[in-house]
């Protein structure tokens, strides 16, 4: 993922800069409790939260350079509530998705050191660590990944 994505740039945070909604927010904080992520290997990732599910597949194109297509889906009847707007939402998103993708950047710099022998994982990251220890044993040093 580092390097390049095709989304249009715009600089947003959850620091009172970008135009989120605060109950947006504070919504989205609040039901973090009813929120699930999926990785399914091995271009998808999936997120699913009280009123939406949001899908990211990727597509890498070069080395720095990855295809992020999003899409959100909500339930027929969050679209009938008065008022319904998904804008909140894909905004909040998109922040995270920013802070995400500029993260995976310095990462695969990193990674780029004759230094780097491998990371660490938290434990959320098991599936991960999994897929690279499966990867490891079968392939090796020929996918230039270190044993742990």
């Amino acid at each position: 993922m580092g390097g390049r994505h095709s989304a249009p740039h715009r600089r947003l945070d959850l620091h009172g800069h970008g135009h989120v909604d605060a109950r947006a927010v504070s919504r989205l904080v609040r039901d973090r409790t009813h929120h699930k992520g999926e990785v399914i290997y091995p271009n998808l990732l999936l997120s699913a939260a009280a009123e939406h599910v949001a899908a990211f597949a990727l597509w890498p194109k070069a080395p720095d350079f990855t295809r992020i297509a999003c899409e959100f889906l909500f339930h027929e009847s969050e679209v009938a509530k008065p008022g319904f707007d998904p804008k909140d939402v894909v905004e909040f998103w998109d922040i995270v998705n920013r802070q995400d993708w500029h993260v995976c950047e310095g990462v695969q710099l990193g990674m780029q050191s004759r230094g780097f022998r491998g990371g660490f994982y938290a434990p959320m990251e098991d599936p991960s660590l999994d897929i690279r220890r499966y990867l490891a044993r079968h392939l090796g040093e020929m996918a230039g990944i270190p044993r742990d």
